[in-house]
Formats: C-alpha cells, structure tokens, sequence
C-alpha cells in the first residue's frame, strides 16, 4: 500500500493484517465489551484497543500509507 495509492483511490485492499491468534484474541476481549445499546465509542481508552490500534498503524501494509507518527483518534464498535 502506498500514500498515493489511498489518496488517488481512497482506499486500498491488502492482505490479511491480523493472524489467527490475534483474531481470537480479539474475539474474547470484543466479547467482554457490554452489550448496550448499538455499539461503543471512545474504545481506544481500552488497553487491548489501543494496543490494536498500534499494531494495525506499525504493519508494513499500512504503515507505509500513514505518516511518520500516526495516532489514532477513535474507535467504535458497532454490534
């Protein structure tokens, strides 16, 4: 992926970015998010999220696109 490939596409598909342990890692911390109402906002105050956040911004698929220090801002879960 590169920064002009999103910019001129605005979007760009890639391979797998998480292996199967991480995904069932995710799995059980997104099962012990409460289930109020449509979803949940401001996850990223969540260790697991922010750790989540951090290693999509740091893989090579993605971190190409972004700038030198990426932050993420937010982080929904829609149910």
């Amino acid at each position: 992926m590169t920064a002009r490939e999103l910019e001129s596409k605005g979007f760009v598909v890639t391979g797998p970015l998480l292996g199967m342990d991480d995904i069932d890692n995710l799995a059980a911390a997104l099962a012990r998010v409460p289930k109020l109402g449509a979803g949940t906002r401001n996850m990223l105050a969540i260790d697991w999220c922010r750790d989540l956040a951090g290693q999509l911004m740091r893989h090579p698929a993605i971190a190409a696109a972004l700038p030198a220090d990426p932050v993420a801002v937010q982080c929904n879960y829609f149910k």
